[in-house]
């Protein structure tokens, strides 16, 4: 059985998932298990520090589904610890569809970040997307992208990321 990201197989078996959100942020850490202490999975921290608890679905068997919140505050973590470039156009694409203000993604970031005990300056986070960004110019300039429409779109995207996404942020 291949083994998942963080730890044994047995890990990711080890939480029920439903039981997740209940967890108190005393608890988030480390689980008590009745033999010995196990550390949280790291695809269980992201549960654990859900925004919003899920919503009920219309779907048959009690299936539900995270609220819009929780999703986009997972895109702004991963945009500033990893900034590929569907992290950056993900966000892009969340503001320019009015799905989220930029404001609104700052704010879900930084609840996410009180809620999961990380860090919330605003100034990190602005100089780590702007690390990611120039990384990404460095190895995708402009100049070597083919395509006019994808050119375009591209300097459209980095664009908007330093005049609007971090317009207001320290630099």
């Amino acid at each position: 059985m291949p083994r998942p990201a963080g730890g044994e197989p047995s890990d990711c078996l080890a939480i029920p998932f439903l039981d997740l959100f209940s967890l108190r942020a005393e608890n988030r850490e480390t689980m008590s298990h009745p033999k010995q202490p196990q550390k949280v999975p790291p695809f269980a921290k992201e549960c654990l520090s859900a925004l919003r608890p899920p919503l009920a679905s219309p779907w048959p068997g009690g299936i539900r589904l995270d609220s819009l919140e929780d999703p986009i505050a997972g895109k702004m973590t991963a945009l500033v610890e990893r900034g590929t470039p569907r992290d950056f156009r993900d966000i892009y694409t969340l503001c320019q569809r009015g799905l989220a203000s930029v404001a609104r993604c700052w704010e879900l970031w930084e609840e996410r970040q009180r809620m999961a005990g990380e860090d919330t300056d605003l100034r990190r986070a602005s100089l780590a997307i702007r690390t990611h960004l120039a990384r990404i110019e460095q190895v995708r300039p402009l100049s070597q992208i083919a395509s006019p429409a994808e050119r375009s779109t591209a300097e459209q995207l980095r664009r908007w990321f330093t005049t609007e996404m971090l317009h207001d942020l320290p630099d």
